[in-house]
This record gives C-alpha cells, structure tokens and sequence, in this order.
C-alpha cells in the first residue's frame, strides 16, 4: 500500500511540473503598435471580431489572414518541446460546406504585419487544413518545427499565413461571399518548454 502511495503522490508533483511548463501566447501588438494579425478584410460579425479567409463580399477579393506570435521570452530556450497554433472559426458563409485552407509560415523575420505580407513569396507551406463540419470549429495545429526554426535563428517573433487556394483560383464568378473567418479572441501559441 505504501508502494501505491508514493506513485500517486509521484505523478500527481510530475503532473503539476507539466501543467506549469506550459504557456499560451496570444498574438499581442508591440509597444509601438506594430500589428499583430492582419486581413485586408478585418470584420466583426454578429459580434465577433474576425479575420475572414477567402471572398468576405461580393468582389473578388480572395483574402489572406496574417498572423504574428511573439517569441522574445523564448529565444534563450532556444528549442521547445511542443508548440500548437490554436484558434476558432466560428462560422462558414456562402454556398459552399467545405474548404481546404493552406497554412504558411514566414521564413524571414518580420518585426509587425504589413499589408505587403500577403503576398510575400519568402514563405513555407506547413499544411492543409480541411474546413468543414460542425460550426464552430476548434482547430489545434503542430507547428513545433516551425517554431523551433525561428527560435533557432533568433527571431523575436513568428507569422503565419492562411489562404484558401481554390477560391484565389476560382476567382469569384457569381459575386457572392463565401469562405470562413478566424475569431481573433481565440488564436493562441501554446507552447509546451
């Protein structure tokens, strides 16, 4: 009995260690304004601050959301053990129940957002990310190697970059929304030490 003790009372101290290794960074602007998230588009729907991803109206428009982490309080780590990108879409719009998002990473460093950013080629592709099913819809990506490249270089801070390719390709021939949106109170780094 006194064995199962110590175990429990051992993994109980080992599971608050972890718990307390664990941050969430959100995408905060600098002391001077610098931008932190950035959509040619940015909209509040039904309440919600958003950045849209796709045709946001009837124009042919085929927005991008530019996202930018901080990592100063990092860079003497110099490596992470886990690093998710998180955030919500709390709706999709138009005739359309699914999309395939394409998310990039910056591979220089970038101080802010400008609006130049969205269609800077010096980009890598991490992923797709299929959009549909039930709204809202929480999605928690790995972006470890990523991080951990920037963080390897130096770099004070980390941006993404999402695009819906198809409606970029597509164009928008009947001049109606559609696509989905980010809610800018949900996007978080997580970060595990």
């Amino acid at each position: 009995m006194k064995k199962l003790f110590t175990a429990v009372i051992a993994f109980i101290f080992l599971g608050v260690a972890a718990i307390a290794d664990v941050i969430s960074i959100p995408p905060t602007e600098t002391a001077n304004g610098t931008k932190s998230f950035w959509s040619p588009h940015g909209l509040k729907i039904g309440g919600l601050q958003v950045l849209p991803v796709g045709h946001p109206n009837t124009i042919n428009r085929g927005d991008r959301a530019l996202i930018r982490f901080p990592l100063d309080n990092l860079i003497a780590a110099g490596k992470v053990r886990k690093a998710v990108f998180s955030f919500v879409l709390p709706f999709m719009y138009g005739p359309y129940k699914s999309r395939t998002w394409k998310l990039e990473h910056f591979l220089e460093e970038r101080s802010g957002i400008q609006q130049s950013d969205i269609l800077n080629t010096s980009v890598e592709s991490l992923q797709n990310i299929k959009v549909n099913g039930k709204f809202p819809l929480r999605f928690n990506l790995d972006v470890t190697k990523a991080v951990n490249s920037d963080l390897v270089k130096g770099r004070s801070g980390i941006v993404f970059r999402f695009s819906d390719p198809e409606a970029e390709k597509q164009g928008n021939p009947k001049h109606a929304p559609y696509g989905s949106a980010i809610r800018i109170s949900s996007i978080k780094l997580i970060i595990t030490k």
